[in-house]
């Protein structure tokens, strides 16, 4: 939909300024810089009252109608955001809440990989992301929130706005949870107004919806408090294709058919002692970053195709190319490697965004039901 900016930018030039009159004379006309005028009609920059004014005088324009056209697209797309609609992937592999929950028990690892489980989850099936920022591994301890988003839309897990998220893995939630949302009560009440409160663990906490209600009727001022436990998380997997694939990689019982690049990466750099480094392909990803990012950022209209001496080795050097700088994280949480057609065929029907990236022959003739709809990649030897 376009946005509120852009249909009002489409009316004043449609409707109010003279047809064939330019941007530069309609700018001076208005006593404003084309810039200004210009950012107003090509939807970089929504009506201001001033403005209004000026094509009142300049133009005759109706000026209380342009504003009411601004403001009934704006409810509209307030009605939009606040929408929450859960996103549809075909069951291809299954992580039940006892499985997310055992997982907790080994507290250290749970703790550093929480947050990218999070992230990934949040990338997947985020609409509208502005800032996604959640540090994990070493940086897991870090001060200030554990986690934090910002979304323009809604969904049914990442609320509008602005969100500071808390999470623990031990086995007393409630504890932990109350210990971080006392924390974040240090901060002022025209930030809480502004942001939503979400404490998230990976164990089963069925007393997490009351909690929830409490701190929201405290009258703290937050803008909305959420908890969520292993059984939520469960739900949030089912949403996602690459999220629920690194989970397994660190569960007992591993999806066949589907990888993540980092999974096959440690494979193939283990064939070799000493383990081989990400700076064998230093002079190949410089080479080839720019046209792989600028496709990334165009329509999906046609496979990445890779070419090496092995399948197996150009896997390992898209490995690095998404690990670049140049790439942005969200593109990196997206990829999945698959090994099986049956794996990829089966999530063809896929309303939650990611990118397949085919590992040999047989994946390769599945990418065309995703050509157009998402990025793909592909891989042939030499």
């Amino acid at each position: 939909m376009p946005s509120k900016a852009t249909i009002v930018g489409q009316h004043i030039r449609e409707k109010v300024i003279p047809a064939g009159m330019s941007v530069t004379d309609a700018a001076a006309r208005l006593g404003v810089g084309r810039p200004a005028l210009s950012n107003v009609l090509n939807g970089r920059a929504a009506l201001s009252p001033k403005m209004a004014l000026r094509l009142e005088r300049a133009f005759g324009a109706n000026r209380a109608e342009l504003l009411e056209l601004q403001a009934s697209q704006e409810d509209k797309r307030d009605e939009e955001s606040a929408v929450a609609v859960r996103s549809y992937v075909p069951t291809f592999l299954s992580i039940k809440a006892r499985d997310i929950a055992n997982w907790a028990e080994d507290w250290i690892s749970a703790r550093e990989h929480l947050p990218v489980l999070l992230r990934k989850l949040v990338h997947a099936t985020g609409r509208d992301l502005e800032r996604v920022d959640f540090p994990g591994f070493d940086n897991s301890q870090r001060p200030g929130w554990d986690g934090w988003v910002e979304a323009r839309t809604a969904t049914a897990w990442i609320p509008e706005g602005a969100s500071g998220w808390e999470f623990g893995t031990s086995a007393r939630p409630r504890q932990k949870a109350e210990s971080d949302y006392a924390k974040r009560l240090r901060l002022p009440l025209r930030e809480r107004a502004q942001c939503t409160f979400v404490f998230v663990t990976p164990r089963n906490w069925p007393g997490k919806a009351e909690w929830a209600k409490e701190k929201k009727a405290s009258g703290d001022g937050w803008r909305d408090v959420r908890a969520y436990d292993a059984s939520d998380l469960e739900q949030w997997l089912e949403e996602s294709v690459p999220a629920p694939v690194w989970l397994s990689e660190r569960l007992p019982t591993p999806v066949e058919g589907v990888e993540t690049l980092e999974a096959h990466w440690a494979k193939w750099a283990s064939a070799t002692t000493p383990n081989m480094t990400k700076h064998i392909f230093e002079d190949a990803v410089a080479g080839c970053i720019a046209p792989f990012k600028s496709w990334l950022g165009g329509p999906p209209e046609r496979p990445f195709l890779v070419a090496a001496d092995s399948n197996d080795e150009a896997l390992a050097f898209i490995a690095c190319l998404f690990e670049h700088d140049d790439i942005s994280s969200r593109q990196r949480d997206l990829a999945a490697v698959f090994t099986f057609a049956k794996t990829l065929n089966t999530l063809a029907a896929s309303s939650s965004p990611f990118i397949p990236i085919a590992a040999n022959t047989e994946t390769q003739e599945s990418l065309s039901q995703f050509l157009g709809r998402m990025h793909c990649v592909a891989t042939c030897p030499r």
